[in-house]
């Protein structure tokens, strides 16, 4: 559980670091482009950013320490990748089973679907994208995320794909149902009204 709480943190501090330029860029932006908007939007959007800033963070970013000679990487071996498709299955299951270790299915496994979940959901949410371009945009983020972690000190990991994906399917499936209870409740509502 320290892992996991660990990991969180580590992603709140340059979510709460980007939100400032984000907020900051964003009504530069909405200004010049005389854009209609709306504070649920903006609000939305702010979280997606920061989401996003998160996600990449953990992904992209080398994991480093600053002590008083400097910054030491803590992870230099380029040797950890897997190309071997559903090898996550059989590195999940030693490491729970054998080895007694439930951080490899928190993390490697349940993580990498949780944290592209909130891709599911504010895609389609803030640029309404149908469930399949959504998935396929979440896909694609992804596969960059793994491709430039072939050249850093990270773990490529063709598993990630399909788990990163999954996470934003769900996503989108959390999306259109509580999509259609709103606009069941609106109509209701408005029914009501009238």
């Amino acid at each position: 559980m320290d892992a996991i709480i660990k990991y969180l943190l580590r992603m709140l501090v340059y979510m709460a670091a980007v939100a400032p330029f984000y907020i900051a860029a964003r009504a530069v932006f909405v200004k010049k482009r005389h854009k209609k908007t709306t504070i649920a939007r903006e609000i939305a959007m702010l979280l997606f950013a920061m989401t996003a800033t998160g996600v990449a963070s953990q992904t992209l970013i080398p994991e480093f320490v600053i002590t008083e000679t400097g910054i030491t990487f803590l992870k230099t071996s380029f040797s950890s990748n897997n190309f071997i498709p559903f090898n996550v299955f059989y590195v999940t299951f030693t490491e729970v089973v054998k080895n007694k270790n439930i951080y490899s299915l928190l993390i490697n496994f349940l993580g990498n679907i949780a944290v592209f979940i909130p891709f599911g959901i504010f895609i389609p949410a803030l640029w309404r994208v149908s469930a399949k371009r959504t998935v396929l945009i979440g896909f694609l983020i992804s596969f960059f995320i793994e491709l430039c972690q072939l050249f850093t000190p990270r773990s490529t990991d063709v598993d990630d794909l399909w788990l990163n994906a999954l996470g934003v399917f769900i996503g989108t499936v959390i999306f259109k149902v509580a999509d259609n209870l709103i606009k069941r409740k609106t109509a209701a509502s408005e029914k009501e009204n009238s």
